[in-house]
């Protein structure tokens, strides 16, 4: 058996990402830039206010009397008379700051007369200086200035900041097609009762939500029986429409087990089968052309484990990701002691309460409670016996 950072470097080593296009920029959540986005105009465009209050000029807060106002800017409506020295302009915050103004004086600081015009407060003419409460044109970026470079994965505020800048549509890597086969005689539908020696068919949805948590697309999920024909023609569909392959079951040893010889019979390269990992020992990965096909362990925990490690770093590569694809690690302390074994790393299944990491009661590979409450897998080395209560440990976030 290889071990998991092997295999995850044999599995990554030969992948590039998809090809790149063009998607509104409403489309693009969960994209990765194909190229880097520059400015096509600077922001603000001109300098704007950032307190409700006063345009004026510095010579006239530093005087004496009251001061007219000449006029309003407000978000959308700027001031745009010639400026008069002396007066003032009303602003409402984001407005523009009309040309001959030099500060804002904020309208805390101002009493307004019975007449219409102002009196300014002592603490104005106190903190006066040119600029005050100004954002200035440009503040935010310039005229193509960068924005955000390629390999970047797009959220809220990447999106924001590319609308801001211009961008209406965004190159972007193509999302990666991928398709699942959830192979055994034992899976019935969704939601109808199983009878003894069944089980619900769980694992294509499952996975079909991981797919689209780590950027990728599903193009068919099927149930496959244990007949040699059936996994046949349904892998030859799979490999005409998807660029990953994730079966689910039938990756072991047993006389039912046939996803391993179908993927063989469909002239697939063979990078690895069976990893030192617990859950998700039984778990393949074979090319077939340019279809990457994982083969994933038919319990649930050990199909999520094995999604998580393998199956969502393949992903993330494909759909563009310039970092490390692989989960995200960080150390932590544990709360509550934890076994290991012998010959394989154990990935324990584990939530946070804030401060420490709470490994979950059961670890059986085909509980389904305990997956729902996972948020992350506590790492344990091959040959650890035990890590105590309180000990340092390595852990990695669930795609969710």
């Amino acid at each position: 058996m290889i071990d998991v950072d092997a295999a995850q470097a044999r599995l990554l080593a030969s992948l590039t990402s998809l090809a790149s296009e063009a998607v509104p920029l409403v489309a693009a959540d969960r994209r990765v830039l194909a190229c880097d986005h520059a400015a096509r105009w600077q922001l603000p465009v001109a300098p704007t206010s950032v307190m409700d209050g006063y345009a004026l000029e510095l010579a006239t807060v530093r005087g004496d009397g009251p001061i007219a106002i000449a006029g309003t800017s407000s978000a959308g409506h700027p001031f745009t008379a010639p400026w008069i020295a002396g007066t003032a302009v009303r602003i409402a915050t984001g407005a523009v700051v009309p040309n001959g103004a030099e500060l804002v004086v904020a309208q805390e600081d101002v009493r307004r007369r019975d007449d219409g015009r102002i009196e300014l407060l002592d603490d104005a003419r106190t903190h006066a200086r040119a600029g005050r409460f100004v954002r200035p044109a440009g503040a935010d970026f310039e005229r193509d200035a960068p924005l955000l470079p390629a390999g970047t994965e797009l959220a809220a505020a990447e999106l924001a900041l590319l609308g801001a800048g211009g961008h209406a549509t965004l190159e972007v890597h193509r999302r990666p097609r991928v398709a699942i086969l959830s192979n055994g005689d034992e899976l019935v539908a969704v939601g109808q009762p199983p009878a003894p020696g069944f089980v619900p068919s769980t694992n294509g949805t499952m996975l079909a939500s991981l797919v689209r948590a780590v950027g990728g697309e599903v193009v068919e999920s099927v149930e496959v029986p244990d007949d040699r024909g059936a996994l046949d023609r349904a892998l030859a569909s799979a490999l005409a429409r998807a660029d990953v392959v994730l079966t689910s079951g039938g990756a072991s040893v047993g006389d039912h087990d046939l996803v391993r010889d179908a993927l063989r019979r469909a002239d697939g390269d063979e990078l690895l089968w069976g990893v030192a990992m617990r859950p998700g020992k039984p778990t393949g990965a074979v090319r077939v052309g340019a279809v990457t096909c994982i083969a994933l362990p038919g319990n649930p925990a050990s199909s999520l484990v094995a999604f998580a490690l393998f199956a969502a770093p393949v992903l993330r590569v494909l759909a563009g990701v310039r970092g490390d694809p692989r989960p995200p690690a960080f150390t932590a302390v544990l709360g509550a002691a934890v076994e290991g074994e012998p010959r394989r790393e154990h990935f324990v299944r584990a939530g946070f309460d804030g401060e420490r990491v709470v490994p979950l009661p059961d670890q059986r590979s085909g509980n389904l409670r305990s997956i729902a409450r996972a948020q992350l897998l506590v790492r344990v080395p091959a040959g650890v016996a035990t890590l105590p209560a309180g000990a340092a440990c390595r852990c990695l976030r669930l795609p969710r």
